[in-house]
């Protein structure tokens, strides 16, 4: 008889592990909520499938849980997750490191993984949601009559809900007796104290960082996009994970712009430098669009008219330290439905190296819906495929 096993979700991770677990010893059946399979995937990298970073360091993923991941980040791994696309079909068009498709679709990526579960028999059944699993001693139980000797839990998280992730994975894990360390919006823009009326729109390359009380928790440098509530870009949803954590443990959290990263030199022999007869204002339109130059000194008690020779030692201090501490009560981020993951999840210290639960035997999880998130750049696919990889081939070498 063969191996039954199930995949619970038809993502990325779970595409890939549906993939890895198929061989002439195994039956292998994907359920997706969705009408199709891999929904989200086809909204990453904005369309174009930002598949994989090529500086896969420990730095870009981050977690709750205190667990040493190298193993999956091994050389031999990540060769077998690019010959695997390339196998597929998919030639790589790499930018600053990132790997997208060549042909910029995110659908090429999505449909060469359908058609390669295709190839390997596995049955796919979408508009099915699965709602309760039984665990027995040798087996499982899905929706009370679809027996498996193995599950893969690849559901996602509960980000970005209009793709069908609802969070439901969650529900699933804690009724196997699971762990969910504590989940918030990861990668999403944050909404900020103040009118930014005046200057949504307006794009700065800054360093930004956030803080709580007198600590850091991190530093990102890139391009910031103001929006009508806040912040958004890069650098900012990098550092929305530690906003998210902070929040939700009710505490003041602060982000701080050095607007001036830029700046060589130090700040006062900038503007001592320039010519005298130049307003403040002059000055800054050297940095920043004009619509910025008016809301910074506005916001800081400057006027536009006031020349920097004419500023007192203590208003020049002011002036520096804003411009290289510009800070902002966080507010809130934008959720959820904004967030393109969670941190948060299955906590890793239940599962084992193969990504199967050291509480049950033959149960297994992947991808989104464990308590990894990654920077932007690819990783969170980059973790889906490992992690995928991994628990499938662990599945399918398994005996009944």
């Amino acid at each position: 008889m063969k191996n039954r096993i199930a995949i619970v979700g038809g993502g990325a991770s779970g595409l890939i592990a549906s993939i890895y677990a198929s061989s002439p010893n195994t039956e292998v059946t994907l359920f997706e909520r969705n009408a199709q399979c891999g929904k989200k995937l086809l909204l990453t990298g904005n369309g174009k499938c930002n598949l994989w970073n090529e500086d896969q360091t420990l730095k870009h993923y981050h977690s709750f849980s205190q667990k040493n991941l190298d193993f999956l980040f091994s050389d031999e791994n990540q060769s077998e997750i690019l010959s695997f696309f390339q196998r597929l079909g998919i030639v790589f068009k790499i930018k600053n490191g990132y790997f997208y498709p060549q042909s910029g679709q995110a659908i090429t990526v999505r449909e060469a993984l359908l058609r390669e579960a295709k190839r390997k028999h596995v049955q796919i059944c979408c508009n099915f949601d699965v709602t309760k699993i039984e665990s027995f001693e040798n087996y499982f139980v899905i929706q009370d009559q679809y027996v498996f000797d193995q599950v893969i839990l690849a559901t996602g998280s509960c980000a970005y809900p209009k793709t069908g992730s609802n969070g439901s994975g969650y529900v699933l894990a804690k009724s196997l007796f699971h762990t969910i360390t504590p989940i918030v919006p990861s990668l999403t823009p944050l909404i900020l104290k103040g009118n930014f009326t005046m200057i949504k729109g307006i794009r700065l390359d800054v360093r930004a960082s956030i803080w709580e009380n007198n600590q850091c928790f991190k530093e990102e440098e890139g391009e910031l996009l103001f929006t009508d509530l806040g912040v958004s870009g890069i650098c900012i949803f990098n550092l929305s994970r530690y906003a998210s954590i902070g929040l939700n443990e009710q505490k003041k959290m602060i982000l701080k712009l050095n607007l001036v990263p830029f700046l060589k030199e130090n700040p006062f022999s900038f503007f001592d430098r320039q010519d005298r007869s130049l307003f403040l204002s002059e000055i800054l339109d050297g940095f920043f669009p004009y619509q910025f130059t008016n809301y910074f000194l506005k916001t800081c008690h400057f006027k536009q008219d006031e020349k920097w020779s004419d500023l007192s030692v203590e208003r020049k201090k002011i002036l520096i330290t804003y411009l290289q501490e510009f800070s902002f009560d966080i507010l809130d981020t934008k959720g959820f439905e904004s967030a393109q993951v969670t941190s948060g999840g299955v906590s890793l210290q239940e599962v084992d190296s193969q990504f199967q639960s050291v509480l049950k035997k033959g149960l297994y999880f992947t991808g989104e819906l464990l308590d990894v998130d990654g920077d932007c750049g690819g990783y969170n696919l980059s973790f889906a495929w490992l992690s995928g990889m991994v628990a499938g081939k662990s599945a399918q070498m398994k005996e009944k």
